[in-house]
């Protein structure tokens, strides 16, 4: 199976309704759908677009086509407003693209699914286009002729009144066989009988058909971009950018991703060009077995004008899938602005580095996005985005937390006031208000209002639930935590997340089915073996916290040795002694977080240690005290503590009740 399979599906359902009446174009058509090889494909496609751009050239320039290039009648019909201008973008696109089946020049055999969904747009229109220049019906009701037909695809006219009933009666016939078709969604326009059920779609990742490899970093961000603009669409759920990326490259079918990630429907788009001006190909495929098309799109439009042309693209499909956008949705997206062409580069160029997370990433993405505030200075979302990144730079210790979190503060302020709805803003609004100023009731206003302005929203879904946990508030919690993880569920860090989430409601075992998941394709992950020595200790597994420890600690590997020897003589209270003997030397340079040592001193039941770290950890307003009187965090014994319940006082935190 080739991996253009599906648009020869397509296109077999065309040739099969004209066949009899096009022969050149048949001729054509047959080698294309029989062919495997991409160059065939290539070649055929466009034979079959020069088969169609010579007869609308007779009928519509009134001049035969002769030996002059495509390209010039293209543009022809073009001026002259002989062919809608979306299907002049198509026809464009094809015979530039096909150009590379007939000469031997490089390319990828993924840059033939453009060509063949661009013949596929085109042939419809030709389909619809002959059919309105064969026939036309007057004022009363007689079948008249409309044009001459030249060359093969002429055929004769009597003008008899015997020809006339007999013409009306094959139209009647036709007409009765066509809307059966259309009802039983067995030609293109039936492939919308079912778009209504449509809540669901994943975005897969962007093809990138310009032929250019370094342009991969643009067309990521403009991927992580669209989904975050049709994901404000309140109705939809749309899956986020890292589960869709688990996509890229895969030879799987779109029922079975659209099964895998539970979605309706899925969006795929390439892009054709990228430079002043961006060209772009999405096509709508439903998630059921059949795979079929319900709707295709071709646009060409200057770069300054890409966020004008996401929205013309999310409102046409709102209404492919019948949903009722509303009057804050609908406003939103007829919206217009145009962003510098070089700002948009930068944005996008930055926002493909931000999903990294490495700290080299980290920094590209914050040098990209000032450079591009310096071009467009008045665009908000790039504050939004570069407070995103200010946020990991600290929390990983790249830059000091205290200046990160300032930085980050300073620009979600600005976005905010540049855009009050910016779902990002308002997310690290509501992250700071908890981590550094403990006002939980800001914070979660702040998580209410990035969710009102995008529903799809991940993180702020699933650190809500982290907050309504922290709040003693666990069935809404649940809530917020099961639908973060449905947006995003190939995501090894949400993966994490959801974990603590579930550990936070009592529910261990399934906190470490999911964790053991991510560790089963990246063993060292540090964040998830973190979470694991939690969970396993919740569920009294002290082998495997010992396990996740191996993975986690900064020692060197003779001292883990050692260490491993105590464990297997001596069990895992004494091997965990020897551990925090390193650890106390460690933590006085930084190198392990207060609220660490203080979760290893419970484990060894040393209830002063674990306040005196407590107590450091409010010091320092470590980040991860804000969960501090959850089951995750597992303080129990400590519920009656006077010092204990001081702390979570001072954070503004409900009292937990003791078991």
């Amino acid at each position: 199976m080739t991996i253009w399979s599906s648009e020869i599906k397509e296109l077999e359902t065309l040739y099969h309704s004209l066949k009899g009446k096009f022969p050149d174009l048949e001729k054509e058509l047959i080698q294309l759908i029989e062919t495997k090889d991409a160059n065939v494909a290539l070649l055929y496609s466009r034979k079959s677009l020069e088969v169609i751009i010579t007869d609308v050239c007779e009928r519509d320039l009134k001049r035969p086509r002769g030996t002059e290039p495509l390209k010039g009648i293209i543009d022809k019909l073009n001026r002259e407003g002989k062919v809608p201008h979306n299907i002049i973008v198509s026809m464009q696109n094809l015979n530039s693209l096909s150009t590379f089946g007939t000469h031997p020049k490089d390319f990828e055999p993924r840059q033939v699914k453009p060509v063949l969904l661009d013949l596929t747009t085109v042939l419809e229109w030709y389909l619809k286009y002959m059919e309105d220049q064969e026939l036309v019906i007057g004022k009363s009701g007689v079948v008249q002729e409309k044009r001459k037909e030249p060359g093969s695809l002429l055929r004769s006219k009597s003008k008899s009144a015997k020809r006339v009933i007999m013409v009306t009666s094959v139209l009647l016939v036709a007409a009765i066989i066509i809307v059966s078709l259309i009802v039983f969604n067995i030609i293109g326009v039936g492939k919308r009988a079912r778009a209504g059920s449509i809540e669901s779609i994943v975005i897969l990742p962007f093809g990138n058909y310009t032929g250019t490899d370094t342009l991969d970093p643009y067309i990521s961000g403009m991927h992580s971009s669209l989904i975050n603009e049709l994901g404000k669409i309140k109705g939809l759920r749309i899956i986020s950018k890292v589960s869709s990326d688990s996509y890229k490259n895969s030879d799987k079918s779109i029922p079975q991703i659209a099964k895998e990630l539970k979605v309706d429907a899925a969006i795929e788009l390439g892009v054709l060009c990228f430079s002043d001006t961006i060209c772009m190909q999405p096509r709508l495929m439903s998630g059921d077995h059949e795979e079929r098309q319900l709707w295709v799109g071709d646009y060409r439009e200057a770069k300054g004008n890409l966020f004008n042309l996401y929205n013309q693209i999310i409102r046409q499909i709102a209404g492919e899938v019948k949903i009722s956008l509303t009057p804050k949705e609908k406003a939103m997206l007829a919206e217009s602005r145009s962003i510098d062409r070089e700002a948009i580069d930068a944005y996008l160029k930055g926002n493909s580095f931000a999903g990294d997370m490495s700290p080299e990433s980290l920094l590209k993405a914050r040098d990209y996005l000032n450079s591009a505030i310096d071009k467009d200075p008045d665009w908000a979302p790039l504050y939004a985005a570069l407070a995103r990144v200010w946020l990991p730079l600290g929390g990983f210790g790249i830059e000091p937390l205290e200046i990160a979190y300032s930085k980050a503060y300073e620009n979600a302020k600005k976005a905010i006031e540049l855009d009050p709805d910016l779902a990002d803003a308002h997310y690290i609004n509501a992250w700071l208000a908890a981590t550094e100023e403990w006002n939980m009731e800001k914070a979660e206003n702040e998580f209410i209002k990035a969710l009102a302005n995008n529903p799809n929203h991940t993180l702020s879904r699933m650190h809500y639930s982290w907050l309504l946990y922290a709040l003693h508030r666990p069935e809404e919690a649940k809530v917020q935590a099961d639908l973060a993880i449905k947006l995003d569920p190939m995501n090894p860090l949400m993966q994490c997340f959801y974990g603590v989430a579930l550990c936070d409601g009592g529910d261990c075992a399934s906190a470490l089915a999911v964790l053991e998941n991510v560790v089963t394709s990246d063993p060292n992950n540090w964040y998830a073996n973190n979470i694991i020595e939690s969970a396993a200790f919740l569920c009294g597994d002290l082998n495997r916290v010992f396990e996740a420890e191996k993975h986690i600690l900064p020692l060197e590997e003779g001292i883990m040795n050692e260490i491993e020897k105590i464990y297997n003589n001596r069990g895992f209270h004494a091997a965990l002694e020897e551990i925090m003997r390193h650890l106390e030397i460690l933590a006085e340079k930084g190198y392990v977080t207060p609220i660490a040592m203080a979760w290893r001193y419970y484990v060894l039941n040393q209830d002063d240690k674990v306040m005196e770290w407590i107590e450091k950890a409010v010091e320092v307003r470590d980040a991860d005290l804000w969960g501090l009187g959850t089951k995750f965090a597992n303080f129990t014994r400590l519920y009656d503590n006077p010092r204990f319940i001081e702390v979570l006082k001072k954070m503004n935190l409900p009292l937990p009740k003791s078991d």
